[in-house]
């Protein structure tokens, strides 16, 4: 009897867990404008990705400026300074490279009609934009950790 009473709290406790879990789970699945139900990125994780990037292009331009600022302010009749520059140049091309590459996807970007894309047009546009941003966070990510090692 006492076994069936602990499974019967095991699982008095762990389907309620379950069920929150399940909850909390971010909702791929959305609908086009014809009521088709799709799967893979929304145009709201998209957004969301895109808007977490531009959180990070102050962060882009703040090490570019910190980074030309020791390049101007390096001694180049030394070892060191001469070893130094090239590095602090291509890293400061790396964070250029990386705001440009961001600012070209939002010049870029464009709404779809969704009026006339078939659910698969429209979700292969939505996941076709979020391997972009991914692409994106990488080059972003990259360039940053590299820029802030030479802290």
């Amino acid at each position: 009897m006492k076994q069936h009473l602990s499974v019967f709290c095991v699982f008095q406790w762990l389907f309620p867990l379950l069920a929150l879990l399940t909850a909390c789970q971010p909702d791929s699945t959305s609908q086009t404008a014809s009521g088709v139900a799709t799967t893979g990125p929304t145009r709201a994780s998209v957004m969301q990705h895109h808007d977490s990037l531009m959180s990070r292009m102050d962060a882009l331009n703040t090490e570019r400026q910190r980074l030309q600022h020791q390049l101007t302010t390096l001694d180049t009749t030394g070892v060191a300074g001469r070893d130094a520059a090239p590095t602090l140049r291509r890293r400061t091309q790396a964070l250029v490279q990386a705001d440009a590459a961001m600012m070209d996807w939002m010049h870029h970007y464009q709404e779809p009609d969704t009026t006339r894309l078939s659910a698969h047009q429209l979700a292969d546009f939505w996941a076709d934009q979020a391997y972009q941003l991914t692409q994106l966070d990488r080059q972003i990510t990259t360039a940053l950790d590299s820029a802030q090692q030479l802290r």
